[in-house]
């Protein structure tokens, strides 16, 4: 800015000279002057543009002595006009004859800008951009010489460029920076035939620590975090941040997985200790670390980002919070590209259907409930299953979106059945992503009041693992959403590690038993103790038990011995549309309790 305004004003200089040259050469003309004097004339406003210039301006003769200087050169070099004439060009730009020398492949006469070095009189180095060029007066030729300070332009390039490559939060390099080291990592690795590892690591309930505190403190937190990774690592390593919640971290030269698993519980270690953020402010973060090595699972930069992205999300959705990289557990990156986008616009479009697998009451011998299941059924691809389409939702954050078109469905569903006068109620899953999510039962209350049910005719279905990720957390969600009125149920009880106090401290209505368990009723001592012990279990705290995955009669007639209430599974019906459920239930031999009029 500084420059285009010193521009500006040098043009106005020069307009306004170039019309005084104008007049004076007129005068002279009409006052019939030499040709000697008309130049003399124009050499003078010359003169006077070259002293009004921002840039340096020096003449200099053949030997690289400087002939003349203007005010600007003293400036910019820091000699006086009295020192700069007569003194070796070299003296303050010692790169000089680089540019002039018509045999080095460098020459640069007459062909524009070039970026080189000056030397102040104290000898200090700044860089320069010059121009040269050649004038001839009468058989001697000189040359002409502009040269421009531009320490602060490099330094406004050197913030640009450090911009573009660094986190603004937190100062680390960011994603291309990042991707850049990986090349460069994966090149040397290549020709030293070394190891190379890269983590991902995503926090724990950061999101959390945003809505509940304020995304001044969720900043807080992670500037602590990266001075802490930073700690943790070796001076050949890079930590960056790629943005929300992700960071990474590059290993480039490790001798194995294990040393990899290692340099991984180091990072985990800075999470061992408390974020004190202010005085009264201390906050416990936990993380997930997802590792991928070269060349092991990949041989170029984004593959073994890949790589480390899917091992991370493992990561998050189990129990183990580091975690390398299996092939089993990926699936084809571009088919899930491909189903996020297109499973968002299904919900947009509602192309999503639900259908309702029948629950039986086992004492009373009628149909009681039904489990509501979305399903999907691609244009392109056919049906694709709901463990794929849910964990793609989860992972692709529109999981919101789709829980909300579930309930919307399930209320409908509820309504038309109430209209029917089938006293039917309906269990639908919650998502773990959303069981912590405050949102939800605000959502859920708000959905509600547009609709005349009961809400006790609706259950929602928690896994046992979702409950015990985070069990505070997860008894204050339930709570929330138990004061609607609605019923609540543990779903795939016996695969988590709940404990009996733990399970007297939540609002549930409902347990129900894995159907692994079920399975195995009939052949395993062992399943047939857990199942009958977890119905006592369950009957002692006032729940509800469901068993999933009948698929004999043996099964059912076993389970009502055991005083289960509810199956469900294959051996009563498979899951059916609206209409054939209608239908299979007003069959003669299948009733359903009626709603007293």
């Amino acid at each position: 800015m500084v420059q285009a305004d010193y521009s500006y004003l040098l043009r106005q200089k020069s307009s306004a000279l170039a019309g005084y040259q104008r007049r004076m050469v007129s005068e002279l003309q009409r006052r019939g002057a030499t040709l000697a004097d008309v130049q003399g004339v124009e050499l003078d406003v010359m003169g006077k543009v070259v002293e009004a210039t921002f840039d340096a301006v020096l003449t200099i003769k053949s030997d690289g002595r400087i002939v003349k200087a203007n005010t600007a050169a003293e400036r910019t070099f820091g000699h006086s006009i009295e020192q700069l004439s007569g003194l070796s060009v070299l003296k303050i730009l010692p790169h000089y004859n680089d540019f002039t020398n018509k045999e080095h492949i460098h020459c640069a006469v007459g062909q524009g800008h070039r970026e080189t070095i000056g030397n102040t009189y104290d000898g200090k180095q700044f860089p320069v951009d010059i121009v040269i060029d050649i004038a001839r007066i009468g058989a001697d030729s000189i040359h002409v010489l502009v040269a421009r300070d531009i320490t602060e332009l490099r330094e406004q390039q050197k913030q640009l460029e450090h911009q573009a490559l660094h986190d603004a939060l937190t100062g680390l390099p960011n994603r291309v920076l990042l991707a850049n080291r990986i090349e460069h990592a994966l090149a040397l690795a290549e020709r030293n035939k070394n190891v190379v590892a890269l983590m991902l690591l995503d926090l724990d309930r950061f999101k959390e620590v945003n809505d509940t505190l304020g995304h001044h403190v969720g900043d807080l937190l992670l500037q602590d975090l990266a001075l802490r990774l930073k700690d943790a690592i070796r001076a050949s390593d890079t930590v960056a941040r790629l943005g929300g919640d992700e960071f990474a971290i590059l290993l480039p030269m490790v001798e194995d997985e294990k040393q990899a698993h290692e340099m991984a519980s180091r990072v985990m270690d800075v999470f061992a200790t408390p974020f004190q953020l202010s005085e009264d402010l201390q906050l416990e973060v936990g993380c997930s670390i997802g590792i991928a090595m070269y060349p092991t699972h990949g041989d170029d930069a984004a593959k073994i980002m890949q790589c480390a992205d899917v091992a991370m999300y493992a990561a998050k959705s189990g129990t183990i919070k580091i975690m390398h990289y299996d092939s089993t557990k990926d699936t084809n990156s571009l088919r899930q590209l491909t189903l996020s986008g297109e499973l968002r616009q299904s919900i947009q479009d509602k192309l999503l259907t639900m259908e309702f697998q029948p629950q039986l009451d086992l004492s009373q011998q009628v149909i009681c409930s039904v489990e509501g299941l979305a399903r999907w059924r691609h244009p392109r691809l056919g049906y694709v299953s709901p463990d794929e389409f849910i964990k793609n939702a989860e992972q692709a954050g529109i999981i919101r979106e789709l829980t909300q078109w579930t309930f919307v469905r399930a209320l409908e569903q509820l309504t038309e059945w109430q209209n029917q006068n089938l006293n039917l109620s309906l269990a639908i899953n919650l998502s773990a992503k959303l069981l912590q999510d405050n949102q939800v039962a605000d959502q859920l209350k708000e959905m509600l009041s547009g609709y005349a049910i009961r809400p006790q005719l609706l259950t929602l279905e928690i896994t046992e693992s979702a409950l015990m990720a985070d069990p505070e957390a997860a008894r204050e969600a339930l709570k929330k959403l138990a004061n609607l009125g609605i019923k609540l149920s543990i779903d795939d009880f016996g695969t988590g590690y709940s404990s009996l106090s733990y399970l007297q401290k939540l609002p549930l209505d409902e347990l129900k038993i894995d159907k692994s368990f079920v399975f195995g009723l009939l052949d395993s001592h062992n399943d047939g103790v857990i199942v009958r012990s977890t119905i006592d279990l369950a009957h002692n705290l006032g729940l509800t038990v469901v068993a999933e995955g009948v698929e004999s009669l043996e099964h059912i007639e076993t389970l009502a011995h055991l005083e289960c209430d509810i199956a469900q599974g294959f051996c009563i019906s498979p899951s059916l549309t609206p209409d054939l459920l209608n239908q299979w239930i007003l069959s003669s031999n299948r009733t359903v309790a009626r709603i007293a009029a």
